[in-house]
């Protein structure tokens, strides 16, 4: 357990270093002549780390994470553009970065729902966004981060129950799984709901009777 707790705390650190290094592309971009091949390197060193994320980190870290490699991507595909000589006018969008990062992702990690979810993204309208994650969610009603997202949206529509729904039928799916406990928790907290919060709280640490207070402390975090 405090493996996990560990591990929790090195992906927001993790995640830090992602935007650490994506603004420094930038900077560096707007101050001088960028560098390809060190921009290229953080960009390598950010998939490496993003790539290694699993269900032990935050879901939301995770997309973030493949949120800051779809901002370097761009900036790499202007930098090798401007360096070519290409006019500001006719620098790429972003398009052909976002289905570059796609399709690695996909090679990196097949049968991952992550990149279908990432998509769902580009959608604004929340309301138009829920029909294709709860279609991912009926493909993949076990992936976390799926799981989290929908979750999330449907909390943001004033569907409160339905997400509470999709968490405890989760739960019911994987007794062992730690997200389970955690996402419940901090759904049930939200809504001030402190008699099922402690329930949850008390029966994950019966699971992990190692350090029952580490446990409460990293659920509530």
């Amino acid at each position: 357990m405090l493996a996990r707790v560990r591990f929790q705390r090195f992906g927001g650190s993790l995640l830090a270093v992602f935007i650490l290094v994506a603004t420094g592309a930038l900077a560096q971009d707007q101050e001088q002549q960028p560098n390809i091949p060190e921009m290229e390197a953080a960009l390598a060193q950010t998939w490496a780390m993003a790539l290694a994320m699993d269900d032990s980190v935050e879901p939301m870290w995770r997309m973030q994470a493949f949120g800051t490699i779809a901002m370097q991507e761009f900036m790499l595909d202007r930098a090798r553009a401007m360096a070519r000589g290409v006019p500001d006018d006719q620098l790429p969008n972003a398009d052909a970065s976002r289905d570059r990062m796609i399709a690695h992702w996909r090679r990196e990690k097949p049968g991952d729902p992550g990149p279908d979810l990432f998509l769902t993204f580009a959608i604004e309208d929340m309301a138009e966004r829920l029909p294709p994650t709860l279609a991912l969610l009926a493909r993949y009603p076990d992936d976390v981060l799926v799981v989290s997202t929908a979750n999330a949206l449907l909390r943001n529509l004033d569907q409160t129950a339905r997400a509470g729904e999709i968490l405890e039928a989760f739960l019911q799916r994987n007794p062992e799984n730690p997200q389970a406990y955690k996402m419940l928790v901090n759904h049930y907290g939200s809504l001030q709901e402190e008699t099922r919060k402690t329930e949850l709280i008390v029966r994950w640490a019966q699971r992990e009777p190692v350090d029952p207070e580490a446990v409460s402390s990293w659920l509530s975090s």
